[in-house]
């Protein structure tokens, strides 16, 4: 484990929709008040829901794969007191 309370801020690139733990992670970052928290390289959708799948790989290995509803995760950033400060498309 690391110690998040030493921490300023966390990057997600590419990676937090392949944990399927990923509101467990989040839960242990808001509690810590890490102050800044990038999401980049992510496919969100406009719908109101998570879609959850799996990504076939080579091998036939096989990942789930999330593909966040940007309204659904974005509320649970402003309830845990963050904001948004840049959005790029």
């Amino acid at each position: 484990d690391i110690n998040l309370d030493k921490l300023d801020s966390v990057i997600f690139s590419s990676s937090i929709q392949y944990m399927e733990n990923y509101k467990e992670v989040l839960d242990k970052i808001f509690a810590s008040r890490i102050k800044y928290i990038f999401i980049t390289e992510t496919i969100f959708t406009e719908m109101s829901e998570d879609i959850f799948s799996l990504q076939n790989n080579v091998g036939n290995t096989r990942f789930p794969y999330i593909f966040f509803s940007y309204k659904k995760l974005n509320q649970l950033f402003c309830d845990n007191n963050y904001k948004l400060t840049y959005n790029s498309k």
